[in-house]
């Protein structure tokens, strides 16, 4: 949305307890509940854009239910047409998955160009990694885009990116580097690094990022 001004939809797909709108620190008047309350055959464009909020940034967030249950009435038919109509759009859309393999989860998966896999450096993560790119593989994914992201989360002693790699078999793309204090500062005032300080280091990491996994295009 910054870089390219393209119109960049972020879509929390974790439909119990998701937080994206808190982290860009958007009030919850519309969420995935002003969608899911109506049969899909009536979700359409004009439905889909009023339940999005907006950030400073430009950039459009469909939040998750404010209460856990509303998320239950979310179902793989509801979101594969929102999905649908985001993409038809927006240049871009984000979508912040949930631990799992769920039907909408899959939804999403199944319509992503891109896959970024964040992991830490420590063995239950690394382990969790490879078994989610092994359940990628029995889904037909392509594994090429798959691209591992290491989120440093701890000053030390971190199994090295090597050895991740050599027991993943598959290069790591992406180093977020530890940095706490930035990380937390951004999260518990809502406001993202690459929009309250853009240069610095680890906001030009984040702008980096987007940059790589940006259109062909653009």
């Amino acid at each position: 949305a910054q870089i390219w001004e393209a119109p960049t939809t972020l879509v929390d797909m974790v439909l119990t307890g998701g937080q994206s709108a808190l982290y860009l620190n958007l009030p919850i008047k519309n969420t995935w509940a002003n969608i899911a309350q109506f049969p899909t055959d009536e979700i359409d464009d004009y439905l889909v854009q009023s339940a999005l909020l907006t950030h400073d940034s430009g950039v459009f967030a469909l939040a998750s239910p404010a209460r856990p249950e509303l998320g239950e009435l979310i179902t793989l038919n509801k979101a594969t047409k929102v999905l649908s109509i985001l993409r038809e759009l927006n240049e871009y859309v984000v979508l912040d998955l949930p631990h799992d393999f769920s039907s909408t989860t899959l939804a999403g998966l199944d319509r992503a160009d891109v896959i970024l896999l964040v992991l830490q450096p420590e063995i239950p993560s690394i382990r969790s990694a490879g078994l989610t790119l092994e359940t990628f593989r029995e889904l037909g994914y392509n594994l090429d885009k798959v691209h591992l992201i290491l989120n440093w989360t701890f000053p030390r002693n971190g199994v090295s990116r090597q050895d991740i790699e050599t027991f993943l078999k598959k290069e790591i793309t992406q180093v977020i580097p530890f940095a706490s204090e930035e990380i937390l500062r951004g999260i518990n005032h809502g406001i993202p690094l690459v929009y309250s300080d853009p240069e610095s280091p680890l906001g030009e990491i984040f702008e980096d990022i987007a940059l790589r996994f940006s259109k062909v295009d653009h």
